[in-house]
């Protein structure tokens, strides 16, 4: 919405970006998890399931803030030794979490997730196709959105920087 208002001049976009901005830690965090829920179901409710993406993307939106803050403690719990993250146990180490990862330790101005950068430069990114796969998995898809997300997080572009 911020930058519709500044591509397009349309200041009600400026407007809803405001609102949004405001209103998604008071509506989306789960103060007693530490950490941003799914979304709102039909009934305006918290859904708490965890969502990695929301953690790092909503930090890199957003930037420093006290949820962003704990928001990027609980993501930071996911990172396993070897630098991969797993959201949830049995689920595979996922790309776009690496990602997301980078993208708020950038907005929140901390140190890159170095060891996660090097999984996902060695597990899921693929040389001969110059794309990343959506997991450690070679034969996993390769999205071009979890590819933007990558080079983003490994770059540490800030939105409107």
């Amino acid at each position: 919405m911020h930058a519709g208002a500044i591509l397009y001049h349309v200041s009600e976009y400026e407007r809803i970006a405001h609102f949004l901005n405001e209103s998604t830690p008071h509506r989306l965090f789960a103060k007693a998890r530490g950490r941003y829920g799914l979304g709102l179901d039909e009934k305006g409710i918290l859904d708490p399931l965890p969502y990695v993406f929301a953690q790092g993307y909503l930090a890199w939106m957003w930037g420093d803030s006290r949820e962003n803050r704990q928001g990027l403690v609980w993501l930071r719990s996911k990172v396993r030794g070897d630098g991969s993250l797993v959201e949830a146990s049995g689920k595979p180490a996922d790309s776009l979490n690496v990602a997301v990862l980078s993208m708020s330790d950038a907005a929140l101005r901390q140190p890159g997730p170095s060891q996660s950068l090097r999984w996902l430069m060695t597990k899921a990114y693929d040389p001969a196709t110059g794309g990343v796969h959506e997991t450690g998995n070679p034969a996993s898809y390769e999205y071009n959105n979890v590819a933007g997300f990558c080079v983003i997080g490994l770059l540490g572009f800030l939105p409107f920087d």
